[in-house]
């Protein structure tokens, strides 16, 4: 889950994938966008739009994914709906506009999420 700090209108998200034979780690996924997030529990992804899907493998790499339509939400999740899946990559990157700079008409780079594999020295 990316936590963008503020609502954001979410335009692409740029996905890298793990450079390794295990392409598995990273198919069948949606991107979600919500506004709210309750850190107590699960969230409840009937309250999130979905900026894109995925189905297959993902090879290693940049991928640019762009949203299906521009949505407006603080938290940005890579959901895998099957439970014995496991989700691995190397860097997320949202892009979009600050939700009261949307007339601006202007694309930033809102966050990035590096992940550090602990078996990588």
């Amino acid at each position: 889950m990316v936590d963008l700090g503020k609502k954001h209108q979410v335009e692409r998200v740029n996905i890298v994938g793990i450079a390794d034979s295990y392409q598995n780690r990273l198919k069948n996924f949606r991107i979600l966008v919500q506004e709210k997030w309750n850190k107590d529990t699960l969230m409840d992804y009937k309250e999130s739009e979905v900026c894109a899907s995925r189905s297959g493998g993902f090879s290693p790499g940049f991928h640019p994914i762009d949203c299906r339509k521009k949505i407006v939400g603080q938290y940005v999740v890579l959901y895998m709906p099957d439970p014995t899946s496991c989700l691995a990559f190397c860097e997320i990157e949202v892009f979009g506009t600050k939700y009261e700079d949307i007339w601006l008409e202007t694309t930033d780079k809102l966050d990035t999420v590096i992940v550090i594999d602990p078996d990588t020295k």
